[in-house]
């Protein structure tokens, strides 16, 4: 829907560190979640696409779920604004 392209793949810890552009863990609980420390490695927080999953998700839930309160913490992001 979005037209982002996914790859799944292993991937080493060294790898994530020195080649990851972006990085954000999803779960039912975590919804899209960006990661900025990896081990002392600063990655770019939230990146261009975990804005655009989680702008994409937040909408979602919101039509489908009018009682859904977004994560506090979510709400200091002004892009999310």
């Amino acid at each position: 829907q979005l037209g982002i392209k996914v790859h799944e793949t292993h991937f080493s810890l060294a790898k994530l560190k020195s080649e990851a552009s972006e990085v954000f863990i999803s779960s039912t609980t975590r919804e899209v979640c960006p990661v900025n420390i990896i081990d002392e490695v600063t990655k770019p927080c939230p990146g261009p696409v975990t804005l655009r999953l989680l702008k994409a998700f937040i909408e979602k839930i919101e039509a489908e779920c009018p009682s859904y309160k977004p994560h506090p913490k979510r709400q200091l992001h002004p892009a999310l604004q």
